[in-house]
């Protein structure tokens, strides 16, 4: 299954959202209300909150990667473009320059 660059953008997306949420319950971790599994809670989302950067970080960096490589795709496309029309012009000019017939193939 191939992944394209909007799946890893929502991908991005859901992830800060979700590092968003776990930033502010951690910030809220130091109410002394909290009991003991509350903050044993509170140090399993700092985990997840460390895993959840590491991906925005990695996702950043594929989507990045995808695309300059995309951008590298377009510029060899667009040179292979304008190397068939050169070598169109080149052959048209040779047809012409020896009156050579080219019969089209009605097969």
């Amino acid at each position: 299954m191939a992944v394209t660059i909007e799946d890893l953008e929502k991908r991005l997306f859901a992830a800060e959202i979700a590092l968003r949420i776990a930033k502010k319950v951690d910030e809220a971790s130091d109410d002394p209300e909290f009991s003991q599994g509350q903050r044993d809670d509170i140090g399993d989302i700092r985990m997840r909150v460390r895993d959840l950067q590491r991906r925005v970080g990695e996702y950043r960096f594929t989507i990045s990667r995808l695309q300059s490589a995309q951008e590298e795709a377009n510029r060899d496309a667009w040179d292979i473009k304008q190397g068939m029309t050169r070598l169109e012009r080149g052959l048209q000019a040779i047809v012409e320059h020896f009156g050579i017939v080219i019969a089209a193939d009605d097969e």
